[in-house]
């Protein structure tokens, strides 16, 4: 055997061709050997060899080898990209990070799509076994009773993980690359005619509570989780005007992320007036210690509130949309004989019915339903806007026309 200074013996998994110097260690229950380029033979670059065979050793039984980090150029590499890293696992790691940075509500509806959607299908894969076909087959098939809308929301996190594996170089290419989101079926809101407005409030209801908010909600614009969430500290009676400050969601008060959504409205007779019958119910009551999550996600306040709208039955404030819906909302509208719809209209009939009036301007209305700009009006509204255009038109050519005499 050729000696190398003092070497009689090459170390395990160390062996030498030629000019170069080749180790060999176990991966992914396959025999791997690669050549480290660039080591001429000699008895230091053999013990190199050695300490890094050692460290591979250790990297793989810790479940933290990479080996297109390690050996970049190998022909091997795309068999072995990370293998052992599975999805669940990355599934897992990503939850965590966003729990620093999303809403509580957030963080559950994606937990949620995680554990019954995500992982039971596809936590025990390793990336690299991950095929475009049977992703596809999996969104059209098993996810096919689902809304396009949920499919694209659950799949979201998925989505994620692999695009940050692609980015950590586990992957070589990303599947969902060549998968586009799934389209969506255009929201078009649904408010109340003039006639069914006038019936919704005038129908008898032991839920009076519940009918102020409606009524509050149709000549304001506000929100079901922003509505929810006023209090009576929030009211300003001389100047006949509400701020809203936070919102509620899932049963968590917080600061509105977006900026716009912070404001002061003025409010118009018919929600002031719902106020104003309010009051008899909830303006004496208790006052309760609330914690407000302010944008960040992060940090807490807390406020001392007495809230406006509350359950006409139990005295307590709602925590989310679907509290205030049923039962009453269901009922009222059946005994109103009015066609059902969810209560979140009564937002969407505020705004169609100022902008089908055609003289208010439109970043006015957009100010009242807390927008940054007019673009949601025309994404949402696009119907009453061609109205308001046609009663503009209308209007002009009264003003234009030369044959009316001057008043």
């Amino acid at each position: 055997m050729k000696s190398y200074g003092t070497l009689n013996k090459l170390p395990t998994g160390v062996e030498v061709r030629g000019n170069s110097i080749r180790i060999s260690f176990r991966y992914d229950k396959q025999i791997c050997r690669e050549t480290l380029k660039g080591l001429p033979v000699t008895k230091a670059n053999i013990r190199y060899a050695e300490r890094k065979r050692q460290a591979i050793l250790y990297q793989i039984e810790t479940n933290n080898f990479n080996y297109l980090k390690e050996f970049p150029n190998s022909c091997s590499k795309k068999h072995f990209l990370n293998s052992s890293h599975r999805v669940g696992e990355a599934l897992d790691q990503w939850l965590v990070l966003k729990k620093a940075t999303l809403a509580p509500s957030t963080v559950r509806g994606y937990e949620k799509d995680i554990k019954v959607h995500l992982k039971p299908r596809w936590g025990h894969y390793r990336f690299r076994d991950i095929r475009k076909t049977e992703l596809e087959h999996w969104l059209v098939t098993e996810l096919a009773h689902y809304s396009p809308k949920t499919i694209n929301n659950l799949t979201m996190p998925f989505r994620s993980v692999m695009r940050d594996a692609l980015l950590d170089n586990r992957i070589l290419r990303n599947p969902f690359d060549h998968i586009s989101y799934l389209d969506t079926d255009k929201y078009e809101p649904d408010p109340f005619t003039r006639d069914e407005l006038y019936r919704l409030l005038h129908t008898p209801t032991n839920r009076v509570q519940e009918l102020n908010y409606a009524e509050f909600a149709c000549f304001s614009g506000v929100s079901i989780c922003e509505g929810i969430a006023l209090a009576w500290e929030d009211v300003d009676w001389a100047k006949k005007t509400i701020t809203i400050r936070r919102n509620c969601v899932a049963g968590t008060y917080k600061q509105p992320k977006n900026p716009s959504r912070l404001r002061t409205i003025r409010l118009f007779d018919q929600a002031y007036g719902a106020l104003l019958r309010q009051r008899e119910y909830s303006f004496l009551s208790p006052t309760q210690d609330i914690d407000i999550l302010e944008k960040n996600n992060r940090k807490t306040r807390t406020e001392r509130l007495h809230f406006i709208f509350l359950n006409s039955a139990s005295q307590k404030p709602y925590l989310d949309s679907k509290g205030i819906a049923h039962p009453f909302w269901s009922r009222h509208l059946c005994k109103a004989e009015i066609r059902h719809r969810g209560i979140n209209q009564c937002r969407h009939t505020f705004a169609s019915r100022l902008l089908g009036l055609g003289r208010y301007p439109e970043k006015w209305i957009a100010y009242y339903l807390g927008h940054t700009s007019t673009e949601m009006l025309h994404k949402h509204y696009g119907k009453w806007m061609a109205d308001r255009r046609v009663h503009l038109e209308k209007l002009a050519s009264l003003d234009l026309d030369i044959n009316k005499p001057n008043l």
